[in-house]
Protein backbone atom coordinates (compact mmCIF):
# COMPACT_ATOMS: atom_id res chain seq x y z
CA UNK A 1 0.00 0.00 0.00
CA UNK A 2 1.54 3.39 -1.50
CA UNK A 3 1.78 6.23 1.01
CA UNK A 4 0.77 9.32 -0.68
CA UNK A 5 2.58 12.19 1.52
CA UNK A 6 5.52 10.46 1.80
CA UNK A 7 7.89 12.28 -0.31
CA UNK A 8 11.91 12.77 -0.68
CA UNK A 9 12.56 15.77 1.60
CA UNK A 10 9.97 15.58 4.15
CA UNK A 11 10.90 14.74 8.01
CA UNK A 12 9.13 11.99 9.23
CA UNK A 13 8.43 10.58 13.08
CA UNK A 14 9.42 6.74 13.20
CA UNK A 15 10.30 5.27 15.98
CA UNK A 16 10.07 7.04 18.47
CA UNK A 17 13.10 9.72 15.96
CA UNK A 18 13.13 12.18 13.39
CA UNK A 19 13.96 11.58 9.75
CA UNK A 20 14.45 12.69 6.87
CA UNK A 21 13.48 10.59 3.80
CA UNK A 22 16.07 9.84 0.82
CA UNK A 23 13.89 7.62 -1.20
CA UNK A 24 10.71 6.07 -1.42
CA UNK A 25 9.47 3.88 -4.03
CA UNK A 26 6.00 2.99 -2.83
CA UNK A 27 7.37 0.11 -0.49
CA UNK A 28 10.69 1.20 0.84
CA UNK A 29 11.30 4.15 2.54
CA UNK A 30 15.27 4.73 2.76
CA UNK A 31 15.69 7.59 5.67
CA UNK A 32 18.20 9.32 7.64
CA UNK A 33 17.86 10.54 11.18
CA UNK A 34 18.21 14.41 11.10
CA UNK A 35 21.13 14.79 13.62
CA UNK A 36 23.14 11.87 11.47
CA UNK A 37 24.74 11.86 8.37
CA UNK A 38 25.00 9.73 5.29
CA UNK A 39 26.16 6.50 7.06
CA UNK A 40 23.08 6.66 9.02
CA UNK A 41 20.89 5.71 6.45
CA UNK A 42 18.18 2.85 7.21
CA UNK A 43 15.70 1.42 4.88
CA UNK A 44 12.27 0.74 6.33
CA UNK A 45 9.12 -1.50 4.79
CA UNK A 46 6.63 1.53 4.89
CA UNK A 47 3.65 -1.11 5.88
CA UNK A 48 5.16 -1.91 8.82
CA UNK A 49 6.71 1.40 10.51
CA UNK A 50 4.02 3.54 12.25
CA UNK A 51 4.93 6.91 10.01
CA UNK A 52 3.49 10.16 10.81
CA UNK A 53 4.53 13.61 8.81
CA UNK A 54 6.40 15.43 10.60
CA UNK A 55 6.04 19.74 10.72
CA UNK A 56 7.57 22.40 12.42
CA UNK A 57 5.78 25.32 13.89
CA UNK A 58 5.96 28.26 10.87
CA UNK A 59 7.45 31.57 11.66
CA UNK A 60 5.08 34.07 12.50
CA UNK A 61 6.19 37.14 9.92
CA UNK A 62 3.77 39.52 11.86
CA UNK A 63 5.02 38.58 15.42
CA UNK A 64 7.71 41.26 16.37
CA UNK A 65 10.95 40.25 17.57
CA UNK A 66 12.66 40.64 21.06
CA UNK A 67 15.32 43.31 20.89
CA UNK A 68 17.14 41.32 23.89
CA UNK A 69 17.25 38.46 22.47
CA UNK A 70 18.43 39.20 19.27
CA UNK A 71 21.39 40.70 20.98
CA UNK A 72 22.10 37.46 22.64
CA UNK A 73 21.96 35.93 18.83
CA UNK A 74 24.28 38.45 17.59
CA UNK A 75 26.53 37.50 20.73
CA UNK A 76 25.91 34.29 20.56
CA UNK A 77 27.51 34.23 16.75
CA UNK A 78 30.70 36.07 17.54
CA UNK A 79 31.59 33.67 20.26
CA UNK A 80 30.80 31.03 17.80
CA UNK A 81 33.37 32.39 15.43
CA UNK A 82 36.03 32.76 17.69
CA UNK A 83 36.03 29.21 18.92
CA UNK A 84 35.41 27.94 15.26
CA UNK A 85 38.93 29.23 14.48
CA UNK A 86 40.26 27.47 17.16
CA UNK A 87 42.30 24.69 16.32
CA UNK A 88 40.40 22.32 17.97
CA UNK A 89 36.38 21.49 17.18
CA UNK A 90 35.42 19.98 20.55
CA UNK A 91 35.79 23.96 22.07
CA UNK A 92 33.35 24.91 19.42
CA UNK A 93 31.10 22.20 20.37
CA UNK A 94 31.56 21.78 24.25
CA UNK A 95 30.06 24.34 27.04
CA UNK A 96 33.47 23.86 28.93
CA UNK A 97 36.41 26.11 29.65
CA UNK A 98 39.59 23.68 30.46
CA UNK A 99 42.40 24.60 32.07
CA UNK A 100 45.74 24.30 30.40
CA UNK A 101 46.76 20.88 31.78
CA UNK A 102 43.59 19.52 30.62
CA UNK A 103 44.36 20.17 27.02
CA UNK A 104 47.52 17.89 26.71
CA UNK A 105 45.55 14.53 26.88
CA UNK A 106 43.62 15.29 24.10
CA UNK A 107 46.82 17.03 22.35
CA UNK A 108 48.13 13.62 22.99
CA UNK A 109 45.76 11.58 21.53
CA UNK A 110 45.40 13.31 17.94
CA UNK A 111 49.29 12.57 18.03
CA UNK A 112 48.45 8.76 16.55
CA UNK A 113 45.91 7.48 14.21
CA UNK A 114 44.14 6.10 17.11
CA UNK A 115 43.54 7.13 20.35
CA UNK A 116 44.77 4.54 23.27
CA UNK A 117 45.19 6.12 26.88
CA UNK A 118 44.92 5.65 29.86
CA UNK A 119 44.45 8.59 32.14
CA UNK A 120 45.63 8.05 35.68
CA UNK A 121 45.48 11.36 37.19
CA UNK A 122 44.42 12.52 40.44
CA UNK A 123 41.37 12.16 41.91
CA UNK A 124 39.36 15.84 40.99
CA UNK A 125 41.49 17.37 38.62
CA UNK A 126 38.74 16.14 35.79
CA UNK A 127 39.31 13.61 33.85
CA UNK A 128 35.91 13.25 32.69
CA UNK A 129 36.47 16.71 31.44
CA UNK A 130 39.62 15.31 29.84
CA UNK A 131 38.32 12.65 28.17
CA UNK A 132 34.85 14.23 26.86
CA UNK A 133 37.19 16.74 25.32
CA UNK A 134 38.88 13.79 23.14
CA UNK A 135 35.43 12.36 22.26
CA UNK A 136 33.99 14.99 21.30
CA UNK A 137 36.98 16.10 19.59
CA UNK A 138 37.11 12.87 17.40
CA UNK A 139 33.26 12.79 16.31
CA UNK A 140 33.68 16.64 15.26
CA UNK A 141 36.64 15.24 13.08
CA UNK A 142 34.55 12.24 11.65
CA UNK A 143 36.95 9.66 13.32
CA UNK A 144 34.27 8.09 15.41
CA UNK A 145 30.35 7.77 15.41
CA UNK A 146 29.54 5.25 17.88
CA UNK A 147 30.93 5.13 21.52
CA UNK A 148 30.13 2.94 24.46
CA UNK A 149 30.58 4.17 27.82
CA UNK A 150 31.19 1.23 30.66
CA UNK A 151 31.09 2.54 34.14
CA UNK A 152 30.27 1.02 37.69
CA UNK A 153 26.41 1.05 38.03
CA UNK A 154 26.39 4.07 40.18
CA UNK A 155 28.53 6.37 38.00
CA UNK A 156 25.68 5.75 34.86
CA UNK A 157 23.51 8.67 35.84
CA UNK A 158 26.33 11.18 36.66
CA UNK A 159 28.54 10.16 33.07
CA UNK A 160 25.15 10.30 31.48
CA UNK A 161 24.09 14.12 32.63
CA UNK A 162 28.23 15.58 32.06
CA UNK A 163 28.06 14.11 28.70
CA UNK A 164 24.80 16.31 28.24
CA UNK A 165 25.41 19.13 29.81
CA UNK A 166 28.80 19.54 29.16
CA UNK A 167 29.72 17.93 25.25
CA UNK A 168 26.20 18.32 23.76
CA UNK A 169 26.02 14.31 23.70
CA UNK A 170 22.85 12.40 24.33
CA UNK A 171 23.83 9.33 25.52
CA UNK A 172 21.18 6.75 27.07
CA UNK A 173 21.57 3.99 29.71
CA UNK A 174 21.53 0.63 28.53
CA UNK A 175 20.79 -1.99 31.74
CA UNK A 176 17.98 -4.44 32.87
CA UNK A 177 15.32 -1.89 33.50
CA UNK A 178 15.29 0.50 30.44
CA UNK A 179 16.27 -2.32 28.55
CA UNK A 180 12.75 -4.16 28.48
CA UNK A 181 11.09 -0.69 27.40
CA UNK A 182 13.34 -0.05 24.61
CA UNK A 183 12.71 -3.51 23.67
CA UNK A 184 9.05 -2.54 23.03
CA UNK A 185 9.96 0.20 20.45
CA UNK A 186 12.19 -2.00 18.23
CA UNK A 187 11.47 -4.76 15.89
CA UNK A 188 11.37 -8.52 16.88
CA UNK A 189 14.78 -9.57 17.36
CA UNK A 190 16.49 -6.32 16.87
CA UNK A 191 19.99 -5.81 18.86
CA UNK A 192 19.05 -2.48 21.35
CA UNK A 193 22.76 -2.05 21.07
CA UNK A 194 22.72 -1.39 17.64
CA UNK A 195 20.59 1.13 17.92
CA UNK A 196 21.79 4.10 19.82
CA UNK A 197 24.79 6.37 18.71
CA UNK A 198 26.09 6.79 22.37
CA UNK A 199 25.63 4.20 25.06
CA UNK A 200 25.96 4.09 28.88
CA UNK A 201 26.08 0.58 30.87
CA UNK A 202 27.68 -1.12 34.00
CA UNK A 203 30.63 -3.13 33.77
CA UNK A 204 28.59 -5.69 36.33
CA UNK A 205 25.94 -5.69 33.78
CA UNK A 206 27.82 -5.80 30.62
CA UNK A 207 30.49 -8.71 31.71
CA UNK A 208 27.21 -11.07 31.67
CA UNK A 209 27.56 -13.90 28.87
CA UNK A 210 25.22 -12.86 26.97
CA UNK A 211 25.11 -9.13 27.10
CA UNK A 212 29.07 -9.25 26.54
CA UNK A 213 28.10 -11.60 23.48
CA UNK A 214 25.74 -8.81 22.34
CA UNK A 215 27.81 -6.22 22.77
CA UNK A 216 30.84 -7.77 21.00
CA UNK A 217 28.74 -8.11 18.11
CA UNK A 218 28.58 -4.72 17.48
CA UNK A 219 30.84 -1.92 15.83
CA UNK A 220 32.17 0.27 18.29
CA UNK A 221 34.73 3.53 17.38
CA UNK A 222 35.74 4.26 21.06
CA UNK A 223 35.08 2.60 24.21
CA UNK A 224 35.36 4.33 27.48
CA UNK A 225 35.96 2.81 30.44
CA UNK A 226 35.79 4.60 34.13
CA UNK A 227 37.29 3.23 37.31
CA UNK A 228 39.11 0.97 34.99
CA UNK A 229 41.54 -0.43 38.04
CA UNK A 230 38.02 -2.61 39.14
CA UNK A 231 38.99 -4.05 35.21
CA UNK A 232 42.43 -5.53 36.30
CA UNK A 233 43.59 -8.65 35.85
CA UNK A 234 43.51 -10.21 39.73
CA UNK A 235 47.09 -10.48 41.39
CA UNK A 236 45.50 -13.91 42.83
CA UNK A 237 44.03 -16.66 41.04
CA UNK A 238 40.29 -16.33 41.62
CA UNK A 239 39.65 -16.63 37.91
CA UNK A 240 35.97 -16.76 38.77
CA UNK A 241 36.00 -13.51 40.29
CA UNK A 242 33.46 -10.69 39.35
CA UNK A 243 36.91 -8.92 38.59
CA UNK A 244 37.96 -11.62 36.79
CA UNK A 245 35.17 -11.35 34.57
CA UNK A 246 35.40 -7.94 34.08
CA UNK A 247 38.67 -8.10 33.06
CA UNK A 248 37.61 -10.08 30.26
CA UNK A 249 35.13 -7.96 29.14
CA UNK A 250 37.34 -4.75 28.86
CA UNK A 251 40.03 -6.99 27.31
CA UNK A 252 37.86 -8.56 24.80
CA UNK A 253 36.64 -5.64 23.88
CA UNK A 254 39.52 -3.41 23.76
CA UNK A 255 41.23 -6.13 21.41
CA UNK A 256 38.33 -5.20 19.01
CA UNK A 257 37.82 -1.53 19.28
CA UNK A 258 40.23 0.96 17.85
CA UNK A 259 39.68 3.54 20.23
CA UNK A 260 40.26 2.91 23.87
CA UNK A 261 39.91 5.12 26.70
CA UNK A 262 40.37 4.11 30.14
CA UNK A 263 39.99 6.18 32.84
CA UNK A 264 41.11 5.59 37.15
CA UNK A 265 42.89 7.80 39.67
CA UNK A 266 44.40 4.33 41.35
CA UNK A 267 46.20 2.54 38.13
CA UNK A 268 48.96 0.94 40.14
CA UNK A 269 47.17 -1.14 42.82
CA UNK A 270 50.62 -2.16 44.03
CA UNK A 271 50.80 -5.39 42.20
CA UNK A 272 52.83 -4.90 39.03
CA UNK A 273 50.58 -7.62 37.02
CA UNK A 274 47.36 -6.29 37.32
CA UNK A 275 48.89 -2.71 36.21
CA UNK A 276 50.51 -4.27 33.16
CA UNK A 277 46.77 -6.02 32.28
CA UNK A 278 45.61 -2.34 32.29
CA UNK A 279 48.59 -1.34 30.24
CA UNK A 280 48.69 -3.99 27.85
CA UNK A 281 44.84 -3.56 26.75
CA UNK A 282 46.01 -0.16 25.33
CA UNK A 283 49.14 -0.99 23.87
CA UNK A 284 50.89 -4.61 24.84
CA UNK A 285 54.42 -3.20 23.76
CA UNK A 286 54.62 -1.16 26.45
CA UNK A 287 54.61 -4.25 28.97
CA UNK A 288 58.04 -6.05 29.02
CA UNK A 289 57.55 -9.59 30.62
CA UNK A 290 60.70 -11.30 31.67
CA UNK A 291 61.29 -15.13 31.51
CA UNK A 292 62.69 -15.04 35.47
CA UNK A 293 58.60 -14.10 35.73
CA UNK A 294 59.53 -10.09 36.19
CA UNK A 295 57.44 -7.28 34.77
CA UNK A 296 59.11 -4.11 33.53
CA UNK A 297 57.77 -1.24 31.54
CA UNK A 298 58.91 0.58 28.31
CA UNK A 299 58.39 4.22 29.44
CA UNK A 300 59.17 5.50 25.99
CA UNK A 301 56.65 3.33 24.45
CA UNK A 302 53.85 4.46 26.79
CA UNK A 303 54.30 8.21 25.86
CA UNK A 304 51.29 8.51 23.97
CA UNK A 305 49.48 6.13 25.56
CA UNK A 306 49.68 7.00 29.50
CA UNK A 307 49.14 10.38 31.40
CA UNK A 308 49.63 10.38 34.82
CA UNK A 309 49.56 13.46 37.05
CA UNK A 310 48.60 14.90 40.45
CA UNK A 311 48.15 18.24 41.98
CA UNK A 312 51.48 19.10 43.05
CA UNK A 313 53.32 17.87 40.07
CA UNK A 314 50.80 20.35 37.91
CA UNK A 315 51.32 22.91 40.51
CA UNK A 316 54.87 22.93 39.95
CA UNK A 317 54.40 22.79 35.96
CA UNK A 318 52.41 26.28 36.27
CA UNK A 319 55.48 27.49 38.51
CA UNK A 320 58.22 26.74 36.26
CA UNK A 321 55.85 28.60 33.54
CA UNK A 322 55.42 31.66 36.08
CA UNK A 323 51.67 31.03 35.80
CA UNK A 324 49.31 30.94 38.73
CA UNK A 325 48.10 27.90 39.71
CA UNK A 326 44.51 26.98 38.87
CA UNK A 327 43.65 25.08 42.66
CA UNK A 328 42.37 26.95 45.16
CA UNK A 329 44.24 26.65 48.70
CA UNK A 330 42.71 24.66 51.05
CA UNK A 331 41.75 26.25 54.38
CA UNK A 332 42.83 23.39 56.69
CA UNK A 333 41.85 25.40 60.13
CA UNK A 334 39.34 23.42 62.05
CA UNK A 335 35.99 25.53 63.16
CA UNK A 336 34.14 23.66 65.84
CA UNK A 337 30.34 24.72 66.66
CA UNK A 338 28.75 23.69 69.94
CA UNK A 339 25.20 23.01 70.42
CA UNK A 340 23.21 24.68 72.62
CA UNK A 341 22.99 21.74 75.12
CA UNK A 342 19.45 22.50 75.52
CA UNK A 343 18.88 22.32 72.14
CA UNK A 344 17.28 20.42 69.48
CA UNK A 345 20.09 18.89 67.85
CA UNK A 346 21.66 17.99 71.50
CA UNK A 347 18.20 16.49 72.24
CA UNK A 348 18.18 14.33 69.41
CA UNK A 349 21.92 13.00 69.45
CA UNK A 350 20.81 11.83 72.90
CA UNK A 351 17.80 10.36 71.61
CA UNK A 352 19.93 8.28 69.11
CA UNK A 353 22.20 7.02 71.51
CA UNK A 354 20.27 6.22 74.69
CA UNK A 355 18.06 3.87 71.41
CA UNK A 356 21.63 2.43 70.20
CA UNK A 357 22.16 1.47 74.34
CA UNK A 358 18.76 -0.12 73.92
CA UNK A 359 19.54 -2.06 71.08
CA UNK A 360 22.58 -3.54 72.43
CA UNK A 361 21.41 -4.17 75.81
CA UNK A 362 18.67 -6.04 74.08
CA UNK A 363 21.31 -8.25 72.07
CA UNK A 364 23.42 -9.14 74.37
CA UNK A 365 20.45 -11.23 75.71
CA UNK A 366 20.93 -13.37 72.70
CA UNK A 367 23.45 -15.89 72.23
CA UNK A 368 23.34 -15.46 68.30
CA UNK A 369 26.87 -13.76 67.46
CA UNK A 370 24.57 -12.70 64.34
CA UNK A 371 22.15 -10.45 66.48
CA UNK A 372 25.21 -9.26 68.36
CA UNK A 373 26.26 -7.90 65.10
CA UNK A 374 23.46 -6.41 63.62
CA UNK A 375 22.69 -4.40 66.77
CA UNK A 376 26.46 -2.90 66.90
CA UNK A 377 25.87 -2.37 63.00
CA UNK A 378 22.57 -0.46 63.58
CA UNK A 379 23.72 1.36 66.27
CA UNK A 380 26.32 2.94 64.57
CA UNK A 381 24.39 3.35 61.71
CA UNK A 382 21.94 5.92 63.45
CA UNK A 383 23.99 7.66 65.05
CA UNK A 384 26.23 8.87 61.48
CA UNK A 385 22.93 9.44 60.28
CA UNK A 386 21.87 11.69 63.20
CA UNK A 387 25.28 13.41 62.94
CA UNK A 388 23.96 13.97 59.12
CA UNK A 389 21.08 15.75 59.26
CA UNK A 390 17.78 14.99 61.15
CA UNK A 391 16.33 13.86 58.14
CA UNK A 392 18.42 11.63 57.55
CA UNK A 393 17.47 9.68 61.08
CA UNK A 394 13.98 9.68 59.40
CA UNK A 395 14.88 8.40 56.26
CA UNK A 396 16.23 5.36 58.12
CA UNK A 397 14.19 4.95 60.49
CA UNK A 398 11.18 4.85 57.89
CA UNK A 399 13.12 2.21 55.69
CA UNK A 400 14.35 0.03 58.38
CA UNK A 401 10.56 -0.60 59.22
CA UNK A 402 9.67 -1.57 56.05
CA UNK A 403 11.87 -4.68 56.23
CA UNK A 404 9.65 -7.10 58.17
CA UNK A 405 11.85 -9.84 59.28
CA UNK A 406 14.79 -7.06 60.04
CA UNK A 407 15.64 -8.29 63.97
CA UNK A 408 14.67 -4.71 65.31
CA UNK A 409 11.77 -3.61 63.73
CA UNK A 410 10.10 -3.40 66.53
CA UNK A 411 12.53 -1.15 68.39
CA UNK A 412 12.72 0.97 65.33
CA UNK A 413 9.17 1.40 65.99
CA UNK A 414 9.10 2.12 69.09
CA UNK A 415 11.66 4.30 68.66
CA UNK A 416 10.19 6.05 65.84
CA UNK A 417 6.43 6.76 67.59
CA UNK A 418 8.06 8.78 70.14
CA UNK A 419 10.39 10.63 67.71
CA UNK A 420 8.79 11.03 64.54
CA UNK A 421 6.39 14.14 65.93
CA UNK A 422 9.65 16.08 67.26
CA UNK A 423 11.54 15.32 63.52
CA UNK A 424 8.85 16.37 61.51
CA UNK A 425 8.62 19.87 63.93
CA UNK A 426 12.38 19.99 63.43
CA UNK A 427 12.37 19.54 59.18
CA UNK A 428 9.23 22.32 59.23
CA UNK A 429 10.99 24.91 61.42
CA UNK A 430 14.19 24.88 59.26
Amino acid sequence: MSHPTIKPGIIINMRNRLWRVDEYNGMEVVATPITGDSKDKRTFLADVENINEQRFEQIDAALPGDLSAQRLLLRAYQFDLIHGSAPFLSLHRSSVVPYNYQMVPLVLALEKPDCRMLIGDDVGLGKTIEAGLIISELIQRGKVKRVLFLTPANLKPQWKEALDYFFHIKATIIDSFTRKEFEKELPAGANPWQYFQFVIASLDYAKSPDIKQQISEQAWDLMLVDEVHLCACPHSNAKASKQQKRYELVRDLSSKVSNTLLLTATPHSGYSDSFASILEMINPEIVIRHKSGEISFDKTKARFNVIQRNRPKLEGWYKKQGKKSPFPKRDQKEVIIKPRPSGKLIQLLDAVERYGDFILTSARKDDSYKTKNIANWVAIHLQKRAISSPYAVLRSLKIKMKLKRAPWRIMCMIFFSTMNGYLKKWLHSG
